[in-house]
C-alpha cells in the first residue's frame, strides 16, 4: 500500500457534531484575533509591506496567510505570547464548559501548528486530498468542508496553515493559495534553497520565524502569472479579518 492510500486508509470518521464544533472554534480564534489584536496585526503587516513591496500588489490575498502565521507563530512583543496562546489563556476559559473534551484536547495540539508549502500528488477522493510538505515529506490528508469547493489539480503548489482535526485529517485555517504545476519546480527550489542558507536552523524553525520571507518568494511567482491564472482556492469557510 503506498503512502497516500495508507493515509486515506487510516483516516478516521469524525462525528459531525465534533467537526462542526472544531470549525466553529477555528472561526472564533479568527474573531478573537481580529477584535483584540487587529491593529497590531495590521501594523506589522504594513511594516512587512515596506520590507517586501510585492505584498502591496496583492494585499488582500497575501494578508490571509500572513495572519495565519502571525496568529499561531509570532509572539506579541508586550507579552511574548502568540495570539493563539492568548486565546487559550484568556478566551477559552469563557467557553470551555460548552465544548467537548475531544475539542479541548485537539485545541492543545493546535499550539504546534505552523504554515508550510505543499504540492498535490496524483490522488484525490472528492473533498479529501493529500498535500505533501516539501520540507519534511509528511503527507497531510486535507479535507474541505466548504459549500464552495474547487479541487486542487495534480501537482498544484500550495501554501497555508493546516489544522489537525484529531482523526488523521487536516483542514485549513484560512483558504490555501495555489500556483500551477509549471511553476512548482522553480518556486520549491528557491524556497528550499533559502531554508538551507539558514543552516543553523531546522526548516521548521525557519518557517516559524521567517514565513513572511518565504511567502514573499511565493508571491513573486504568483504575481508573475497572468491575472486570470492567479488561483485562489476557497477550500474552506473562513472569517476574514478587516483592514
Amino acid at each position: 500500500m503506498n503512502t497516500i492510500n495508507r493515509s486515506l486508509h487510516t483516516l478516521g470518521i469524525l462525528e459531525d457534531s465534533l467537526k462542526e464544533e472544531l470549525l466553529d472554534v477555528r472561526d472564533e480564534i479568527s474573531r478573537y484575533a481580529n477584535a483584540n489584536y487587529g491593529e497590531i496585526i495590521y501594523d506589522n503587516w504594513l511594516k512587512l509591506c515596506e520590507q517586501h513591496p510585492i505584498f502591496l500588489e496583492c494585499e488582500e490575498t497575501a494578508f490571509m496567510p500572513f495572519t495565519s502565521w502571525y496568529t499561531f507563530c509570532s509572539p506579541i512583543k508586550f507579552n511574548q505570547q502568540t495570539i493563539y496562546s492568548s486565546f487559550l489563556t484568556h478566551h477559552l476559559p469563557l467557553i470551555k464548559n460548552e465544548l467537548h473534551s475531544y475539542t479541548l484536547k485537539t485545541l492543545n495540539f493546535w499550539q504546534q501548528c505552523y504554515p508550510s508549502f505543499y504540492y498535490q500528488p496524483e490522488f484525490k477522493v472528492k473533498r479529501i486530498f493529500p498535500l505533501l510538505d516539501i520540507y519534511n515529506g509528511i503527507l497531510k490528508t486535507t479535507v474541505s468542508y466548504s459549500d464552495i469547493f474547487i479541487a486542487p489539480k495534480r501537482n498544484d503548489f500550495m501554501t497555508g496553515l493546516l489544522l489537525p482535526l484529531g482523526d488523521g485529517s487536516f483542514t485549513p485555517h484560512y483558504p490555501m493559495l495555489s500556483l500551477p504545476d509549471k511553476l512548482r519546480n522553480d518556486v520549491s527550489t528557491e524556497l528550499v534553497t533559502y531554508c538551507k542558507s539558514r543552516w543553523h536552523l531546522s526548516p521548521e524553525d525557519v518557517i516559524k520565524k521567517e514565513y513572511p520571507v518565504l511567502l514573499a518568494i511565493f508571491f513573486k511567482y504568483y504575481m508573475s502569472l497572468p491575472e486570470n491564472e492567479r488561483i485562489y482556492y476557497p477550500i474552506d469557510q473562513y472569517y476574514q479579518p478587516s483592514f
